[in-house]
């Protein structure tokens, strides 16, 4: 039996799964672990004995530089009823899931995928929006499963029915991903990114982002660009609770000094939060320093949300606003 210590959240095993084999381990155990296993160099794994993984450990073995899921179909069930969970596949390796047989083979077994986005630096940043198309028309698992108009929750159900199961951005990786695209892949779950990978938002024109503060701390956004016209204000959801502001803003700290807020917006942002906690207790956590590192940001105003109370229809005859917006204070503008 091998165990994984708590402390191990998110761990690369050393061992590869052929090893685990070789060395003749039963049972991996650690409850609550995210574990990458590599496949083992010189082909595929050999028919003997696979050890079963506990199933609180989310197991994603990886394919090596050269190596393809043709090399596992023969194992796909062996590798399901172990606990094996998802394929771990580099971007590059993206071709395999239109052209192998043993794409469907694991997908049938129950196992899906996880494409890692940027695995190897270059020079040019990765646009995420292009490598969806690369789903969408050159992957086999695609075929005619998305109109070519589709919207995006129509998108993220192709893609999970494809068997992608997470999209994660990788550490020396550059990607600049659209509002939408971001938004719908984060809720549901698909997108997450590495501590060290660079992230940009492009928010085209848009008057309000659909990708919400929070959202962008728990992705690690290093910028959002904008083209909406000169002078104008975006809206911006907090995306989480007032109480959770000053954990958001630690996901902002300056990766360079680990003190100062890095600045994310290039463009006039209003934040908008809800009342919960009421306007007094908002203004005084703006007060104690949140509010000037919401300035760094690059936000200019916190706009709090005040719903009237429901109203049956048709049981009275005023026009009322839905929503009555109160402005809470007033930041500096961001340089």
């Amino acid at each position: 039996t091998l165990e994984l210590h708590q402390g191990a959240q998110g761990t690369h095993l050393g061992t590869s799964l052929k090893e685990l084999q070789h060395l003749g381990v039963d049972t991996v155990i650690g409850a609550g672990h995210s574990l990458t296993v590599g496949l083992g160099v010189g082909g595929g794994l050999p028919p003997k004995h696979t050890p079963t993984f506990d199933h609180a450990l989310d197991v994603k073995p990886n394919l090596g530089a050269g190596q393809h899921l043709s090399e596992i179909e023969a194992m796909a069930k062996v590798l399901a009823d172990a606990g094996i969970d998802h394929i771990a596949l580099a971007q590059s390796q993206l071709g395999d899931l239109g052209t192998d047989a043993a794409a469907h083979a694991l997908i049938n077994a129950g196992i899906d995928f996880n494409v890692w986005v940027g695995a190897t630096p270059t020079a040019a940043p990765v646009h995420l929006e292009q490598m969806v198309d690369i789903f969408q028309n050159g992957v086999d698992l695609l075929a005619d499963m998305l109109d070519p108009n589709a919207n995006m929750g129509e998108l993220v159900k192709a893609l999970s029915q494809s068997g992608i199961h997470q999209i994660a951005v990788d550490k020396p990786a550059s990607v600049v991903i659209g509002d939408q695209l971001a938004s719908a892949l984060y809720d549901a779950g698909m997108l997450q990114a590495m501590p060290e990978a660079m992230v940009e938002i492009d928010a085209g024109a848009a008057a309000r982002l659909q990708t919400s503060l929070k959202a962008m701390a728990d992705l690690g956004v290093d910028h959002v660009a904008s083209s909406a016209a000169a002078g104008s204000h975006i809206m911006l959801a907090l995306g989480t609770e007032v109480q959770d502001l000053a954990s958001v803003l630690q996901s902002f700290i300056s990766d360079a000094d680990h003190v100062s807020t890095k600045s994310i917006f290039d463009h006039a942002v209003d934040l908008y939060v809800g009342t919960a906690v009421g306007a007094e207790t908002l203004q005084t956590l703006l007060e104690s320093g949140m509010g000037s590192q919401l300035a760094d940001l690059g936000i200019c105003n916190v706009v709090a949300q005040d719903l009237p109370p429901v109203q049956v229809i048709g049981a009275g005859t005023e026009n009322a606003d839905p929503f009555s917006i109160i402005d809470i204070t007033h930041w500096k503008t961001p340089h």
